[in-house]
């Protein structure tokens, strides 16, 4: 029974968030020379070198701060191509589906020159920045995720990233770190 036990403390022991602080001391070193008569001819007093004494401490205990990290929105950009021979405006606000159901939304209005005539025609061009609708590593998107091509227009993303979830931890605390120091301090 008590090996049982003992195991089951072992454990959960190990699923207990632990931190180690190793308080080192200023240590100075001390010397001096000197001859000393251990006797005489008359009385002989026995002596013998002592080894130096050295003295550490440890101490661990559990963390018990606790830290919290925000949400994060992905960013990236979108780039546009219009075949139209006019030019396109897009306003900021805009949302666009990717093929994954991830949406972004455009940070600024953004116009996009009209194309110009040739064999074959030069499309004209631009990208703005945009941004995941919800926050979270879901909005880290690969680069093509949004492919949509409308009768003159062509609107293609680059790779989303830097979406992160909210997250809590376990820290170490100034009363954790506190805690030892005046434990071992004396």
């Amino acid at each position: 029974m008590f090996t049982a036990l003992d195991n089951a403390d072992t454990f959960f022991s190990l699923l207990t968030p632990t931190v180690t602080v190793t308080i080192t001391p200023v240590v100075k070193i001390v010397s001096t020379t000197a001859t000393i008569t251990i006797g005489t001819e008359s009385a002989d007093i026995h002596g013998r070198v002592l080894a130096p004494l050295t003295l550490s401490q440890e101490q661990t205990v559990t963390a018990s701060g606790h830290g919290h990290q925000n949400a994060a929105q992905a960013t990236g950009s979108l780039i546009y191509f219009n075949g139209s021979f006019s030019s396109q405006t897009i306003d900021a606000g805009t949302v666009y589906t990717g093929a994954d159901g991830v949406q972004v939304v455009t940070d600024q209005t953004v116009t996009i020159a009209a194309a110009t005539p040739g064999n074959p025609p030069q499309f004209g061009e631009a990208s703005v920045t945009a941004h995941a609708r919800l926050a979270g590593a879901s909005g880290n998107i690969q680069s093509g995720d949004i492919s949509i091509t409308g009768n003159t227009l062509q609107v293609r993303n680059t790779q989303f990233a830097n979406g992160v979830n909210a997250r809590d931890f376990t820290i170490v605390s100034k009363a954790d770190i506190q805690g030892v120091v005046s434990t071992l301090t004396p």
